[in-house]
Parts: structure tokens; C-alpha cells; sequence
């Protein structure tokens, strides 16, 4: 038998929130795609890639957040100093 361990399956059997990730603020296919699958837009973040170009910050909440509260989308875009790790 083969386990295939998705960010989704192993975000959940950690109890964690969400699944995060970042993309091209250019890649619109991509965007387009994530969106598709449930995760939402929900922070920019300036300069990400190299300091050339934005990223999205996408989100997809897990079973343990049930109100939503950690992809409620955030109005202003941040620095990637500002990301916590």
C-alpha cells in the first residue's frame, strides 16, 4: 500500500489550522488554480521573490479552525521581514 502525504493530510494530523502557500502575484493560472482547490487570498507580501515581485500568500483552512478566523484576508500588504516562521 502507498500513503500519499499531502500538505493537507499531514497539516491535519498535526492539528494545525491552515495550509499556507505563496505564489507569483503574475501567475494568474496559478492563482486561478489554488483558488479552485479552496485556499483564498490572504495576505501580499511585497518583494517576496528576490525582491522583484510580489507573492500571494494563500490559505486553505483544516478541520481545527472551524470559524475561519485564520484566513480572514488582511488588508494591507506586509514586507517578507514581516513573515513569522
Amino acid at each position: 500500500m502507498i500513503i500519499i502525504l499531502t500538505p493537507l493530510r499531514v497539516s491535519s494530523q498535526y492539528n494545525g489550522w491552515f495550509v499556507d502557500l505563496f505564489v507569483r502575484a503574475s501567475n494568474f493560472r496559478a492563482r486561478e488554480m489554488y483558488e479552485s482547490f479552496g485556499y483564498v487570498p490572504f495576505r501580499r507580501v511585497l518583494g517576496y521573490y528576490s525582491g522583484e515581485e510580489d507573492a500571494w500568500d494563500y490559505r486553505k483552512l483544516l478541520e481545527r479552525d472551524k470559524d475561519g478566523f485564520s484566513c480572514i484576508p488582511l488588508e494591507k500588504a506586509i514586507e517578507p521581514e514581516e513573515l513569522e516562521w
